[in-house]
């Protein structure tokens, strides 16, 4: 897998961008906490936490993605860079303010999502939804893809914030299409 990754970041140009529901609900977000961007990519999510003083870590299975990241020209300071498989080594419990998932989507790993958030704690997600334009970009594997409402159900425990699905309903030309954002409260 970690092949696979490393392969992908290798051939692509490194530019992080934020997730959607980052970069449009970011002033949910604390003034001060740690943070984590949780399979991180390139860092887009971890640039932009670490940017608005947060104690960021970013994890990934990939070690080139991870090291476009450390070498990341005004990398801020308080910004940690590991290489981690999330699914073997999830976070541990009760250690973040703010976690970000982007286009990741593990689903044995959303119990300890929860768990790892503080009380208080954010926990914002954005993934591919099975119902999508055809020929849209994402995994075509129906495992990396939501089920309608899919995320709402995994984090019952959390208090929905935000929550966005819009699916294959009216003009497909507009809206957020082929994608759920989530933001969640603990």
């Amino acid at each position: 897998m970690n092949k696979k990754w490393n392969q992908r970041y290798a051939q692509a140009a490194f530019h992080p961008q934020a997730a959607m529901v980052l970069e449009k609900y970011t002033y949910l977000l604390p003034q001060k906490g740690r943070a984590l961007d949780l399979a991180c990519g390139t860092g887009g999510n971890a640039l932009l936490l670490a940017g608005r003083g947060l104690e960021t870590c970013a994890w990934d299975i990939s070690d080139v993605a991870i090291n476009q990241l450390v070498h990341a020209e005004n990398r801020p300071e308080h910004l940690q860079a590991e290489v981690r498989d999330v699914e073997r080594h999830p976070p541990e419990p009760n250690r973040f303010d703010v976690i970000v998932v982007s286009y990741f989507l593990s689903r044995p790993l959303m119990t300890a999502l929860v768990s790892a958030l503080r009380p208080e704690g954010l926990l914002f997600y954005q993934t591919f939804t099975e119902q999508r334009i055809p020929g849209a970009a994402g995994p075509s594997n129906p495992d990396f893809l939501l089920k309608p409402n899919e995320l709402l159900h995994a984090f019952l425990h959390l208090q929905t914030l935000v929550y966005q699905e819009e699916g294959l309903t009216g003009d497909l030309d507009q809206g957020v299409r082929n994608i759920a954002l989530y933001v969640g409260k603990k």
